[in-house]
């Protein structure tokens, strides 16, 4: 049980997934920080398998996850993957792995054997060959796709997560671990797990913040407006749990 559970406002579970409501953006991320600290301290034998998210939200994340295991006891039993990667040097500061780096995995001293990032630097078509190799060989398989015992993803205003936006729904029917990706807003090159991936993870927590996502998550909720348009909709858990983690601002158009 995470000891912040009583700081749920409002719980709703459905048939294919739950939503936790929290008052504020902080106690989301404070959730999502003790709930991976209790899944690494409680594994079965092996070490977690995880794979983080870009945007904003996962940096306080981060930064609650050191201060709730300080010496990172829990946090030398995970293995450590990307969800999706700009295509930027590992030292740049819209690098998804710099801002995990510095504000996890460096302060947490965290072993390089432990981190398996996105080489944002490199080709982004051979880069998505590599990475999906590396899934094969490192994960265990199910139903022909890599099972993640944990998958956390955000939520963009548009609809769009991982580095899958609207529009771009070979990305999520694609039988490839990773592919090459580009956000249609900027056109900077990225490098994306597909959505059958994503699908196949044994947990999947969304964390979604701010009145700025109210609008997309009422409508991929309660399947209103463009909800069709939206990659966040086709997000499922095939064969495990998928729990949304918002904040009052977020749930702000959601009527239950």
């Amino acid at each position: 049980m995470n000891p912040l559970a009583d700081k749920i406002i409002e719980k709703r579970t459905f048939r294919t997934f739950n939503i936790f409501v929290f008052e504020k953006k902080e106690e989301v991320t404070e959730y999502m920080a003790m709930k991976l600290i209790l899944k690494a301290q409680n594994r079965s034998g092996h070490n977690l398998s995880v794979a983080l998210s870009g945007g904003s939200t996962p940096k306080k994340m981060y930064e609650q996850v050191v201060e709730n295991d300080p010496k990172g006891s829990a946090m030398r039993h995970v293995n450590w993957f990307w969800g999706d990667e700009r295509c930027v040097p590992p030292t740049h500061e819209e690098s998804n792995y710099k801002l995990a780096y510095d504000h996890l995995l460096k302060p947490l001293n965290v072993s390089e054997n432990c981190i398996f990032r996105m080489w944002g630097e490199d080709d982004p078509e051979k880069e998505a060959v590599r990475y999906h190799q590396l899934l094969d060989s490192i994960l265990p398989v199910r139903n022909g796709y890599p099972v993640f015992d944990l998958m956390i993803q955000g939520l963009g205003e548009d609809g769009h997560t991982a580095s899958i936006f609207p529009n771009q729904k070979e990305l999520l029917l694609s039988q490839n671990f990773a592919e090459a990706a580009y956000n249609p807003y900027s056109m900077q090159k990225r490098i994306t797990l597909t959505g059958e991936v994503i699908c196949n993870a044994k947990e999947i927590f969304f964390l979604a913040t701010g009145a700025g996502k109210a609008e997309v998550m009422a409508e991929i909720i309660h399947k209103t407006g463009k909800f069709k348009e939206y990659p966040a909709n086709f997000i499922h858990a095939r064969h495990g749990e998928l729990t949304w983690l918002i904040d009052k601002e977020a749930a702000a158009r959601l009527t239950f």
